[in-house]
């Protein structure tokens, strides 16, 4: 060990090391801009982000089931930056700007519960390999969604000695997750949680706080009115359309799929959270133990996030900061220990793991050997020659991206409008889309995880003459 501390307190050696963890999480980032094919969600995300520009409002003249924030920053950046509709890799960059800003913050959260800079380092780069092969290389909403979430965490903190009025806009930053995606309530119950075991914050600093993580949801219900409540919290998104489709929206099915995904997130992606707990004694011993439950608090709470929807990897992003926030936490009070060569095993099992699924998973299936975008793009192409100013509804999730990459809009915007899966649409908002719509794309082949389409909608859409593309893999039915 001692040979190993001589190696690394070299400088030439230590930046070395430090220019190889560098490029190992810029490699990834550079792949995907370049060769990323086009995300269903990511679709959606972008093409509200084109109508909001074209001066349709959301919720009003545009049906959507999300909070707003994302899409104008999308909104704002593709004006400030004149990018063209249909293109994808500049959103792209904004994205992993959010995503390196959120290891930065996450790097200076760990520092400001006084954990060890190298290890505090080590979890902003954790961070950004692990979020990777999480569906981190598309753009959705739960990464932008987290950054304001540590973000607001680690402000909470930095500015607990400051005056109380800071709080109002430290509260209004934590508002911005919920603003990106709903899911992003859990940050304002992390931050009550961080003001009173982490910071101690008095009673001032807490109604600031408040009042400021209030005021822009206030500002969203005043400008878009009671839509915005009908549309962000009362859709009924994985309960009732969960139970129109089909599925077992049950208390007892619904906890015990939520635990399932948390374990499989536990066992795929950080099982250090199985032994974590274990460490409370040590953890007591060195007055740690709320920084300890502060990361369990996350995992948990945002596990929540798997009672309304499924496994998909990209809902792990809500829970990676706070394994990561685990994972430097117990590097930390294990650090004078014999306990310190066990989690060094456990991490490096973390990193093994995490390094494969982002360069085999990603780099070299996606960005290598794939071929996703210029099918994609050669596919809009084709689309294009048929489909002009009319409206176009596609049925089947695989197909989703052609509203962005072929730049079509579908019919109904204002009520169903880009809705799609089984969660969002059902038999009869899927048969409206079809008899107004001009086009109607479809793969030819059934899938069961679009139960919407069902043998009767089916059989009507097949009275209608269709063109054949990618060897009838595809079919593009003309309505009128």
């Amino acid at each position: 060990m001692d040979i190993i501390k001589k190696i690394l307190d070299n400088r030439y050696v230590a930046g070395a090391i430090c220019a190889l963890m560098a490029l190992v999480v810029i490699i990834p980032i550079i792949g995907s801009i370049l060769k990323s094919g086009v995300d269903c969600d990511s679709a959606y995300y972008l093409c509200m982000a084109e109508r909001i520009v074209d001066g349709y409002i959301p919720y009003i003249d545009l049906s959507l089931g999300y909070t707003p924030l994302w899409l104008y920053i999308e909104a704002g950046y593709k004006l400030l930056f004149h990018i063209p509709n249909g293109i994808y890799w500049p959103y792209l960059i904004l994205f992993y700007a959010f995503q390196i800003a959120g290891a930065y913050f996450l790097y200076r959260l760990a520092r400001s519960m006084d954990i060890k800079k190298s290890v505090a380092l080590f979890a902003g780069w954790l961070y950004l390999l692990m979020s990777h092969w999480m569906q981190g290389n598309a753009v959705l909403l739960e990464i932008p969604c987290m950054t304001f979430c540590i973000l607001a965490c680690w402000l909470v903190i930095e500015y607990k000695d400051k005056d109380w009025y800071h709080y109002l806009w430290i509260g209004a930053l934590a508002a911005c997750s919920f603003l990106v995606k709903q899911y992003g309530l859990g940050t304002f119950a992390l931050c009550l949680y961080m003001m009173l075991f982490i910071s101690k914050c008095n009673w001032k600093q807490f109604v600031a706080f408040v009042v400021g993580y209030m005021l822009p949801i206030l500002i969203c219900i005043i400008l878009f009115g009671d839509a915005f409540i009908q549309h962000v919290l009362l859709n009924g998104y994985g309960t009732q359309s969960a139970e129109i489709a089909g599925y077992d929206t049950s208390f007892i099915y619904k906890m015990r799929s939520m635990l399932g995904v948390l374990n499989y997130f536990c066992y795929l992606a950080c099982p250090v959270v199985y032994i974590g707990w274990l460490f409370a004694p040590l953890a007591y011993r060195q007055r740690r133990v709320p920084q300890l439950v502060f990361a369990y608090c996350g995992i948990l709470g945002y596990s929540l996030v798997f009672y309304f929807s499924g496994g998909g990897l990209h809902y792990f992003q809500n829970l990676l900061p706070f394994a990561v926030l685990l994972v430097a936490e117990l590097l930390h009070i294990t650090k004078d220990t014999k306990w310190k060569y066990v989690m060094y095993v456990m991490v490096a099992w973390v990193v093994l793991v995490s390094g494969y699924k982002t360069y085999h998973n990603r780099v070299y299936k996606q960005y290598i050997k794939g071929t996703q975008r210029i099918e994609q793009q050669a596919l809009a192409y084709e689309v294009r020659r048929y489909v002009k100013e009319e409206r176009l509804f596609v049925v089947h999730g695989g197909l989703y991206h052609l509203y962005f990459t072929a730049d079509v809009m579908p019919p109904n915007l204002k009520t169903i409008g880009y809705s799609f899966g089984p969660l969002g649409l059902n038999e009869r908002a899927a048969g409206e889309q079809i008899h107004s719509a001009d086009w109607v794309i479809r793969f030819s082949l059934d899938y069961d995880f679009e139960s919407f389409f069902t043998d009767s909608l089916k059989n009507e859409l097949e009275q209608y003459p269709a063109i054949s593309l990618r060897d009838s893999a595809i079919l593009l039915h003309k309505m009128h």
